[in-house]
């Protein structure tokens, strides 16, 4: 009774809490103040409770349950080490971690930058050509997220610039050992760009969630074809389902490209890649065609034999006209985009089968051209190619 009376005494509790809330903000990589922005409370207020001079209330222990839901708050204040409740995972849905830990490695990322604003004025460049090119790099650790669970901890930058920084920042990844080294690395490095994540596979895909290290201000989910675990393979294409960057933080979906190795293609080539699907839109012979033909040739056509009330535009000029026509091309053309939109968000395994051989056939010819080979590989023989070698 005597050892229970000290178990449950206030000082102890005081103490048990105070350890186990470091070792808590240790385990999701935050410090005292980000700790004290994500509870909304003051940081002299986190100090007293990580300090043991002060207990916590009561309103904190509840905000302490929503933001971290898998804790127990009976072994956060009365046991000498905090556990979190793993969840049950249906492994008939999920692989083992075993299969995760095959991915062990570092990706160079690449993705479209969203922040700046595209009009839908038409011009001589496409929204396409208009949007910049940006690099990151993602490291998969062999460290599960629990005890149970297939999934493993992972790490990601976003928002470099040049591929060549991209290159220097994942040789200095390689060149350390543990996942805590490469934490504290990278946080040094670039904290703004950081965001700290979970990497699992299922029978189909892999999934990897992501959230941003500075703030809460985003979260990011990628979703890739389950091909990126062959040995033989040199990346992998899926979606990513993001916030934008620029000052109205819009959510996006865009396409997102990784590659085991440095991707020996030029910038233009990956950005081909990262273009959402279009449907083949065929012209000749559809109703709508037939109906812009139609209107076309009633204004223009002087002869009324013919046609059907030829002259009742005969008095518009030829303002008018373009006016008239641009606006009906316009509604078709909209129609036309409304009947295929689903098509826009999907990634089917051609396409990332259509990647993962652009990476080989560009690696093969930087080899070749390299040793002054010869090679048959022509796709590669343009201009936009030749800067990379």
């Amino acid at each position: 009774m005597k050892n229970d009376g000290n178990k449950y005494s206030e000082e102890k509790v005081i103490d048990e809490f105070s350890e186990n809330l470091k070792k808590l903000m240790s385990e999701n990589n935050m410090n005292q103040k980000e700790f004290a922005k994500k509870m909304e409370i003051s940081e002299s207020t986190l100090s007293g409770y990580v300090k043991g001079k002060k207990s916590p209330n009561f309103s904190f222990l509840i905000s302490l349950k929503k933001q971290f839901p898998g804790i127990s708050l009976d072994r956060i204040i009365f046991n000498e080490r905090i556990v979190a409740e793993e969840p049950a995972y249906d492994m008939a849905f999920s692989s083992t971690t075993s299969e995760a830990v095959e991915c062990k490695g570092t990706y160079y990322l690449y993705y479209l930058d969203t922040n700046k604003k595209t009009h839908t004025k038409l011009s001589s460049e496409s929204v396409h050509e208009s949007l910049d090119l940006k690099f990151g790099v993602l490291y998969v650790s062999n460290k599960k997220v629990l005890n149970k669970s297939p999934e493993v901890n992972c790490i990601a930058i976003f928002g470099i610039k040049k591929r060549e920084e991209a290159q220097k920042l994942k040789h200095e990844i390689d060149s350390l050992e543990h996942y805590d080294q490469i934490c504290e690395h990278l946080k040094e490095v670039i904290p703004h760009g950081l965001y700290w994540g979970r990497f699992n596979i299922s029978q189909m895909h892999i999934f990897i969630s992501l959230s941003r290290n500075i703030d809460a201000k985003d979260n990011a989910f990628i979703i890739l074809h389950r091909a990126l675990l062959d040995k033989d393979s040199y990346g992998g294409i899926g979606t990513i389902n993001s916030v934008s960057t620029g000052r109205d933080s819009d959510p996006i979906v865009q396409l997102i490209a990784l590659s085991k190795k440095y991707a020996y293609i030029s910038d233009e080539q990956i950005k081909s890649q990262l273009k959402f699907a279009i449907p083949n839109i065929y012209v000749k012979g559809q109703q709508e065609t037939n109906e812009i033909l139609k209107l076309a040739k009633s204004i223009y056509c002087q002869e009324k034999s013919s046609l059907e009330d030829a002259s009742a535009y005969d008095q518009f000029s030829e303002h008018n006209k373009e006016t008239l026509l641009t606006s009906y091309l316009e509604y078709l053309s909209t129609k036309n985009v409304e009947n295929n939109q689903l098509w826009f968000g999907r990634v089917s395994s051609s396409d990332d089968a259509d990647w993962d051989q652009l990476l080989k056939d560009a690696a093969v010819y930087h080899e070749k051209k390299k040793r002054g080979d010869s090679h048959e590989i022509k796709s590669f023989d343009s201009a936009a190619n030749y800067m990379l070698y």
